[in-house]
Formats: structure tokens, C-alpha cells, sequence
């Protein structure tokens, strides 16, 4: 049977979501029910605003723990 969801579709979701928590401070509550869309959006707006602010302090790829990259889900 075929299906268009990845093997490893489970272990991305939990990346996402954890990194979301943790990195954004989204509540795990609002994440249950955000749509994937939104979710998508707030990680990636998150990753540019890393890099721009990795930019301004000299192009460092060390961020501080509360803005790291999350990655490209």
C-alpha cells in the first residue's frame, strides 16, 4: 500500500513540535491544535530572525540557547 507520509514522519513531527516549545515558547497546548501551516510559518520566521541577528554579531553561527536555528522541517 502506498503513502505519501515519510517513514520518519513521526520523529520530524516530535523535532518540530519540540523545538517550537522550546526555542519559539509556544505552549505544548497550542501546538496540539495549531495548523500545520502556522506551525511552518512561525519556524521558519524564527530561522530568519536567527540568522539576520547571527549577522549582525558578526556572522557568529554560535547563537545564544533561546535562538537557535530549528532547521528545516
Amino acid at each position: 500500500m502506498f503513502s505519501g507520509i515519510s517513514p520518519n514522519f513521526a520523529q520530524t513531527l516530535r523535532e518540530e513540535l519540540f523545538g517550537c516549545f522550546k526555542y519559539i515558547h509556544i505552549p505544548y497546548s497550542e501546538l496540539m491544535t495549531m495548523p500545520t501551516k502556522d506551525r511552518k510559518f512561525y519556524i521558519r520566521r524564527h530561522n530568519e530572525v536567527t540568522s539576520e541577528e547571527n549577522s549582525k554579531h558578526g556572522g557568529s553561527t554560535l547563537a545564544p540557547e533561546d535562538m537557535q536555528d530549528l532547521g528545516l522541517f
